[in-house]
């Protein structure tokens, strides 16, 4: 018989992408009750939260480069398109802290990103840039690092004597990190097999259009659901 190893991982559902936030996301904070019911009640094996965690110059900043706006302006980001976001989640503050109303106390492993101010890192799996050409990784040896999530979940995995790996990927933003992490979710293997990632939708808000990102994720590989088919 299969024996599965299941992961509820919450992405980055912090006071920084709630209302009231620096980088508030529509509604952010309503998932909260859901992300706390899916922890208590989804049967996972584990909880896993990540972490926005920047310090205070980061080079996703607008503020860090003059006569830029956030949102509206992109730059190069050592090789790297990378769009400008107002201050956030700087390491330290209120805006970095989990949001007061999500329970952590099922939580094993924390996982923080973005720590490094010459990369930004919407996954929770790798900083951006992982798909850089090879020229460009060596200019920039930081590009796409791990931030050793993936090791810890197939190290937990084996562990529990699992043969696979199942992720249920839910938080803020949909269209952004949560989006970036399932996408590299799936590129990751367990005993020769792919993680099998799932977004949970409702359990998470988008920036943008949800029905695009939906359409992306599944255009990637992930499989979309509704927490209906989680919570029985």
């Amino acid at each position: 018989m299969n024996k599965i190893y299941r992961v509820l991982l919450r992405v980055d559902i912090q006071n920084g992408f709630v209302p009231g936030g620096n980088l508030p996301v529509a509604d952010g904070d309503a998932i909260v009750p859901l992300a706390n019911d899916l922890s208590r009640n989804g049967g996972y094996d584990e909880v896993i939260d990540s972490q926005d965690f920047h310090p205070a110059d980061h080079g996703s900043f607008a503020s860090q480069h003059a006569g830029r706006q956030p949102f509206v302006d992109f730059i190069i980001l050592n090789g790297v398109n990378q769009q400008l976001w107002t201050d956030h989640c700087v390491e330290g503050t209120t805006d970095a802290d989990f949001h007061p109303g999500l329970d952590r106390s099922m939580v094993k492993h924390t996982v923080q990103k973005g720590r490094n101010k010459a990369v930004d890192s919407y996954s929770a799996f790798y900083d951006n840039g992982k798909s850089a050409a090879p020229a460009l990784k060596a200019q920039y040896p930081f590009l796409g690092q791990s931030t050793g999530l993936a090791d810890y979940i197939r190290a937990q995995a084996a562990a529990a004597g699992a043969d696979t790996v199942e992720i249920d990927v839910i938080g803020l933003a949909l269209d952004y990190c949560v989006a970036f992490t399932a996408k590299d979710g799936v590129g990751e293997t367990y005993n020769g097999s792919p993680f099998a990632v799932r977004v949970i939708v409702d359990a998470c808000r988008a920036i943008g259009d949800v029905n695009n990102a939906v359409a992306d994720l599944k255009a990637a590989g992930v499989g979309v659901v509704d927490s209906t088919s989680v919570l029985v």
